[in-house]
């Protein structure tokens, strides 16, 4: 049973770990695209 939970954590860790590094591709991307809309009104 302890083996299977730290199975777990370590697959729970890695989605984690891949799901913080999405959130923040996706937020510089999307501030770069702000700031090229911002361009393009000038």
């Amino acid at each position: 049973m302890k083996q299977f939970i730290q199975l777990n954590y370590g697959i729970f860790q890695q989605l984690y770990s891949i799901k913080l590094i999405l959130i923040l591709y996706f937020q510089e991307n999307d501030s770069f695209r702000k700031i090229r809309i911002k361009r393009t009104k000038l």
